[in-house]
């Protein structure tokens, strides 16, 4: 009887074990491996546990980064490599991780040689397009961009936008971003995004110089965003800049910029924003 039960409890220990060292094991870099992460992923999404999810499927996709790529080079196996990325963007929105969402749809959908782009037909690209649409909604809930606009300044000789307009009083933003130069001449030139705020009340005009102090339009040398709104939003003026830009120096590097700004005494301070390399 005892040795019977030993072996019973010796048994129960051995499966135990083995149920551990499986769930442990790590998913092998092959396409069958990424088949199994991302099964696991869809349970651990059905169980709503989306931040294992994440863990999991970008784990795999850094520690396979290499075999990710040569299985994205077989057409054959393209969508697959979508599909993952699919994935990690759906559990991104889930877990409110909407700027890394963002930053990876947007150089799927439109960054140089993408293979995406030579898909738009497919569920995979549909799926991507989804995630991107939901987590730039999600970017944007906070700010009530349906309320922000991008009327012209009213101030003749500024071009810039109309950020409000009570009684005699007109306030007006015009981007300055640094001009392009020769990084070679002027090695020591500090990046900063420059703005010029026009306050003009009655008759009497003033213009002020502002500096971005924080992120990317702080911290890296940009030159230029394609499109500029504004508006009050609950007493807070808000100014959102967004579009395509690149390096002042010169070089070919493209990206897409989307932030999120609030004026408040004669400072621009950053909300919220992202920038996505697309060349």
């Amino acid at each position: 009887m005892k040795s019977q039960l030993f072996s019973l409890v010796l048994t129960i220990t051995s499966a135990a074990i083995c149920h551990q060292a499986n769930a442990q094991t790590p998913a092998q870099c092959e396409l069958s491996g990424l088949k199994l992460v991302r099964h696991q992923a869809n349970q651990l999404f059905k169980q709503q546990d989306y931040a294992t999810a994440l863990a999991q499927l970008t784990e795999f996709e850094k520690r396979c980064s290499s075999e990710m790529y040569e299985l994205l080079r077989q057409p054959e196996h393209t969508s697959d490599y979508y599909w993952l990325q699919s994935d990690i963007m759906a559990a991104q929105l889930k877990t409110q991780a909407y700027g890394q969402c963002i930053n990876s749809g947007t150089q799927m959908l439109y960054g140089w040689m993408s293979k995406l782009q030579e898909m738009p037909d497919t569920r995979v690209h549909r799926a991507i397009s989804y995630n991107l649409q939901q987590c730039q909604s999600q970017f944007e809930q906070p700010y009530s961009v349906d309320k922000l606009s991008q009327t012209a300044c009213p101030v003749d000789g500024f071009a810039g936008t109309l950020i409000s307009q009570q009684g005699d009083t007109t306030l007006c933003l015009s981007p300055q971003l640094n001009q392009h130069y020769d990084d070679m001449v002027e090695p020591d030139r500090a990046p900063a995004a420059q703005f010029e705020l026009l306050t003009r009340k009655g008759d009497e005009q003033q213009r002020q110089q502002l500096t971005v102090q924080d992120g990317r339009l702080a911290d890296m040398d940009l030159c230029g965003v394609d499109n500029a709104t504004a508006g009050v939003i609950n007493g807070r003026t808000i100014v959102r800049l967004q579009g395509s830009t690149g390096f002042c120096h010169p070089g070919n590097a493209a990206f897409i910029y989307d932030g999120f700004f609030e004026l408040k005494q004669g400072q621009l301070t950053l909300l919220d924003e992202v920038l996505s390399p697309v060349h």
